[in-house]
């Protein structure tokens, strides 16, 4: 995406063609998920990671992944828990427990892209890792870490 379409889908709150004739959105549909760069300098700037034109809110991002997997992960008997600091600390995180049987695993987030996953086995085994997530994709595949080391 160019610099106009992002401007543009910014001030409108509306979906762009791109310029291969492809679409994408959001869902649900929210013009907040495309914050300006002018708010972005702001108050916001500590909430919001710049990937070039694309912009992403971590905390944001960690918390809508996981409530849309709360139904697949009960039906699988897997416990889940999450929350987020208030809006108003200093350096905001947000936190994913799951757990199923004797394992159990944790991941917190805060909004500058460090993360502390931890995860126990039956065996009393405690497995600690550190990650700096800087895109969607690295969140992803750190919440798959986070699923798969309760199976």
């Amino acid at each position: 995406m160019g610099q106009p379409e992002f401007n543009q889908m910014s001030s409108t709150g509306r979906v762009v063609e791109g310029a291969g004739g492809r679409t994408y959105v959001i869902s649900p549909p929210d013009p907040a998920a495309y914050p300006s760069r002018a708010a972005a300098a702001g108050n916001a700037a500590r909430d919001v990671h710049c990937l070039g034109v694309c912009e992403m809110n971590l905390i944001e991002s960690l918390l809508m992944r996981v409530n849309s997997l709360a139904s697949w992960l009960s039906v699988r008997d897997i416990t889940l828990k999450s929350g987020s600091s208030r809006d108003d600390v200093l350096r905001r995180s947000a936190w994913v427990n799951v757990s199923r049987g004797d394992r159990e695993a944790e991941l917190l987030l805060w909004e500058s892209g460090e993360a502390e996953f931890s995860s126990s086995d039956p065996k009393g085994g405690i497995t600690q890792e550190h990650y700096e997530i800087e895109s969607v994709s690295g969140l992803g595949l750190v919440l798959g870490r986070l699923l798969g080391s309760i199976d």
